[in-house]
């Protein structure tokens, strides 16, 4: 089947044509490609498009997502292609979701619902090895399927792999959810789950041995791939929480076994260390210490960890439970060989009232280039995979064993070109060196002017590097409209209802939060926004911690490539994030406004897409408003 047939929309979106053939390529020929299409392409159904008229017999897509509601936009355009132009020859689908959420056990045993996540993961197996859990004891008889399994499979396939129905079989028949999907997914086209299944090591193993396909056997989408880099450094790296320690002293004492005085003692020596914050290693804030890691280490020996792994069996045979002790000597034994590698850095840090410590891979390409030089054939794409460079470096794409598979295509918004207008500011910057009263007042007589010039009946998105200068600057604002202030406990859900209540709100945020990425701006299927304004450039904040990762960067390549890597390109990711919430459909128009000099006076404009590199300079409050007048008139949205 060519593209047309299977396409199943009247007419391509501008860009949607050149994505679909570019996806077909790179799936076809077990190419490596990066796909910049901005909102508004329709990038999942060309990723399905693509997938199909590449397709071959036993072809298997995986499509990872980093939400929920992505995967289910994926099982939305699966079932439109089935209903309009496969009805011959449908595509077969199921979702994962995490084992723990599919757990029908943990839905009815207290002990299961708080448990760590790879704890669970141990734990599941101590159970099934027991036959301990009723639902995976109803889906097999002597290494077999069970008829009553076998009979949800086939229900599966044909009501169609949602979770919903997946949950709603497994809850029915009595059979383990998790090993339905698994069962379902050696005989699916496509596959859809969480970047977990191919990017967490202690996952990715048993979920390609469920699809029966070992990694240079599947095709891969990822979507929203702007966010891989980050999230395998977070997949590999380890925590443990000091709570997690208390809890294991408590979970031991109670027995009186030989090894239990000794290991009491270690622990409590491990809590004494990492509570004198003086002693463990730099403070870098009032949440985060850089840990000297020779302080862990003269503590540890084998002795102690033999005798972590003796408790930990012991307490295993007589109770039907895997001990926190079992998870902290894993923890142990993976930090003496961690801590002392260049690419990992040890961190205790406070979040909601926890102290955890961490160990932090710094550098993901060695992940990256392992996994996607054997993968036989990948789509990494999102409409902020610029700057492109960036990517190729942190996951080692550019390196000689995978080069030459390498593809990429960057589309144009698919929206008219005078749709979006970038503005940037000759004078006004969040530098560290030149804040000042003066500049903060500058700053908030900026963000005045714009709101007293932006259509009345819109919203206007503005977003500050931190909480800290968001504060300052509005504070010295005085507005007449109605706004929103981010704060850590912001919910998503109350700002959606504020907005129902008026639709002319401002919206204060943070570079990163929950208000400036993520989040749709959209109210009855009209976006919201007439204005985005970056209040800044949001670089990383200069600390320690980021002085190490920039050195471990210019070590690897140089002074120049280390900045890029560790300062401005986050920075742009983050620019991107905010102002992709401007133009969300065809007849959406607005404005971009960066109030940093920066942007076009150290040039940062060339690390942006095209898109972004016509803008227009201002050097007055009364410059900015004529124009802005000029633009919104002409687009006719004061009325």
């Amino acid at each position: 089947m060519n593209i047309q047939e299977i396409f199943p929309y009247k007419k391509y979106r501008k860009g949607q044509e050149k994505a679909i053939l570019f996806i077909k390529e790179t799936l076809a020929n077990r190419k490596i490609g990066l796909l910049y299409a901005p909102t508004g392409i329709g990038k999942t159904i060309a990723a399905l498009t693509g997938y199909v008229a590449s397709k071959k017999e036993d072809s298997k897509l995986v499509v990872l997502t980093r939400t929920k509601n992505q995967a289910e936009i994926f099982v939305r355009e699966i079932r439109y292609l089935n209903k309009k132009s496969l009805r011959d020859t449908p595509l077969k689908f199921v979702v994962f979701r995490s084992k723990m959420d599919m757990c029908l056990l943990r839905k009815i045993k207290a002990n299961i619902k708080k448990m760590p996540y790879k704890q669970f993961l141990v734990y599941c197996e101590l159970l099934k090895k027991r036959k301990k859990c009723p639902f995976y004891s109803n889906c097999y008889e002597s290494g077999e399927p069970t008829q009553i399994f076998l009979a949800g499979i086939e229900k599966a396939l044909n009501l169609g792999g949602t979770f919903r129905n997946v949950m709603k079989i497994g809850k029915e028949s009595r059979i383990c959810p998790y090993e339905l999907a698994r069962a379902l997914g050696e005989k699916v086209d496509i596959v859809i789950g969480s970047y977990n299944y191919i990017f967490s090591p202690e996952i990715r193993e048993s979920f390609l041995s469920a699809i029966s396909r070992n990694i240079s056997h599947i095709k891969l989408i990822v979507d929203e791939a702007h966010n891989l880099p980050e999230f395998i450094s977070d997949a590999y790296s380890l925590e443990l929480s000091i709570r997690s320690i208390e809890l294991a002293k408590k979970e031991i004492e109670k027995f009186e076994f030989d090894e239990v005085p000794d290991v009491l003692d270690f622990l409590n020596s491990f809590i004494e260390i990492l509570e004198t914050k003086s002693k463990v290693g730099k403070m870098v804030n009032d949440s985060l210490i850089l840990v000297d890691t020779t302080i862990i280490r003269n503590i540890l020996d084998e002795r102690i960890l033999i005798s972590m792994d003796h408790l930990a069996r012991k307490i295993m045979t007589e109770e039907e439970i895997i001990p926190r002790i079992a998870w902290i000597s894993e923890f142990l034994k993976k930090f003496i060989e961690l801590s002392k590698r260049p690419d990992y850095i040890t961190l205790l840090k406070k979040e909601n009232k926890e102290e955890i410590i961490t160990l932090l891979l710094l550098d993901p390409s060695d992940i990256g280039n392992e996994l996607f030089s054997e993968i036989g054939g990948a789509v990494l794409m999102s409409g902020s995979l610029y700057p492109i460079e960036y990517y190729e470096m942190m996951l080692g794409l550019k390196r000689e064993n995978i080069k030459d598979r390498l593809s990429y295509l960057v589309l144009q918004p698919p929206f008219p070109e005078d749709a979006q207008m970038i503005l940037a500011d000759v004078i006004s910057t969040t530098k560290y060196t030149e804040r000042s009263e003066e500049m903060y007042n500058l700053l908030a007589s900026r963000v005045e002017t714009i709101v007293l010039n932006s259509p009345p009946r819109k919203s206007i998105l503005v977003v500050f590097p931190s909480y800290d200068l968001m504060w300052r600057i509005t504070d010295k604002l005085y507005l007449e409209r109605p706004f929103i202030l981010e704060d850590r406990y912001t919910d998503i859900k109350s700002i959606i209802r504020k907005f129902e209540e008026n639709p002319s709100t401002v919206v204060f945020s943070v570079a990163s939060g929950k208000l400036a990425e993520g989040i749709d701006y959209r109210l009855s299927g009209k976006t919201l926004l007439s204005m985005v304004v970056i209040v800044g450039f949001p670089f990383p904040e200069i600390n320690e911690i980021l002085e190490i990762r920039r050195k471990y960067f210019e070590k690897k390549f140089d002074k120049r490539t280390a900045s890029f890597i560790t300062i401005i390109a986050p920075a742009i990711r983050r620019v991107l994030q905010a102002g992709g919430r401007l133009l969300r459909a065809e007849d959406d128009r607005g404005v971009i406004i960066i109030l940093d000099k920066r942007f076009w006076q150290n040039s940062y404009w060339r690390f942006f897409p095209p898109s972004w590199q016509n803008y227009t300079l201002f050097r007055t409050n009364s410059e900015l408003e004529d124009i802005l007048k000029r633009f919104f008139k002409f687009k006719d949205l004061y009325h």
